[in-house]
């Protein structure tokens, strides 16, 4: 797996190298990405059953580890194949760009989203993790910003800010069980013996972290902006992949906390009321790029609200089976 996310890095370099020569950029950066994509989900879905582990090279603070694990995995191939399928589409789309001076810079930011977020699932401590998580938020935050149109700035003011809250909260979140768990290893948070409260203030602390960056109601008045502002081929990798990939760190590290019923309410309350807000907001909508980002607010609701279902189903042990039923969800609102 680090020759894939070694050879994205590559290719963004390339992409920016090549800023001068923008068709050739073009050719090479969108080229590149997606016969990687294509080779990574292939990659990953050979090896779904599979535990995969990379430490990165050197001696750095925390020692980076990278683990992927079969949920990990599946969620690696979703981000390829989607990405693959985007990368295909952006060829003819950036012809649009080709006399435009921002289309030096969509390549590199292109190729660098999608290896931030496949390290993002990949990230096995709480120091990689929220660096990574960052950085994806400032490479989706350059790419609304690309266009630079009138409510350019404000918007991705909007964004960031709402983005920072959500990272407040994960970090919290992730440092508390980190000092409980005696470890920053995320592998080590497994079986975490605490209280009722202290869970339910995790768990809420994770669903406002993630939530808000799945755009979940009431966190959700970013996407509108967010998606009308980007360009198609990046607002598609943002509705595809990166709330998808929020909403894989929520199922992992909810698992991790003892499972309670009230955890089940929590979801199908705040799922059910993205559903029904987004929905209406969807049909309501005059721009057909804010009609998407609705629709992606009602499909986050739709899946937060089956994640609730399974936990008030099985809430003292959250079976294989309701995870397979997760699956099934997020791959049908992809």
């Amino acid at each position: 797996m680090q020759t894939i996310y070694t050879l994205f890095l590559v290719a963004s370099i390339l992409s920016l190298v090549l800023y001068k020569k923008p068709l050739l950029a073009q050719k090479v950066g969108f080229g590149l990405a997606s016969i990687l994509s294509l080779y990574a989900a292939v990659f990953f879905l050979s090896n779904l059953n599979d535990t995969l582990l990379w430490k990165l090279p050197g001696n750095f603070i925390s020692a980076p580890l990278f683990r992927l694990e079969p949920l990990g995995i599946f969620f690696s191939f979703l981000i390829s194949l989607i990405a693959f399928a985007v990368s295909l589409f952006s060829f003819e789309y950036a012809k649009h760009y080709e006399k435009k001076p921002i289309l030096p810079f969509l390549l590199p930011y292109f190729n660098a989203f999608i290896l931030s977020m496949l390290l993002v699932v990949a990230s096995d401590n709480v120091f990689s993790f929220m660096l990574l998580w960052e950085v994806m938020t400032l490479i989706s935050a350059l790419l609304i910003l690309i266009n630079d149109g009138k409510e350019a700035s404000k918007n991705v003011m909007i964004y960031l800010g709402i983005a920072q809250i959500g990272a407040f909260c994960l970090m919290v979140a992730l440092l508390i069980m980190a000092s409980l768990a005696g470890s920053f290893e995320f592998s080590t948070f497994a079986n975490l013996n605490i209280s009722f409260g202290m869970s339910l203030s995790l768990f809420l602390l994770l669903l406002i972290g993630f939530g808000s960056k799945a755009g979940m109601f009431p966190f959700h008045v970013w996407l509108p902006l967010a998606y009308c502002q980007s360009p198609s081929n990046a607002s598609a990798l943002m509705s595809g992949v990166m709330i998808k990939v929020a909403l894989f760190a929520f199922i992992k590290f909810s698992l991790l906390l003892p499972q309670y019923v009230q955890f089940g309410y929590i979801l199908l309350f705040f799922g059910g009321i993205s559903c029904i807000f987004g929905i209406i907001y969807a049909l309501i909508s005059n721009d057909y790029k804010a009609s998407i980002a609705y629709s992606s607010c009602e499909n986050v609701g739709i899946i937060f609200f089956r994640t609730g279902w399974c936990f008030l189903w099985t809430w003292n042990t959250f079976s294989d089976d309701c995870i397979a039923w997760i699956y099934r969800g997020i791959v049908s609102h992809s």
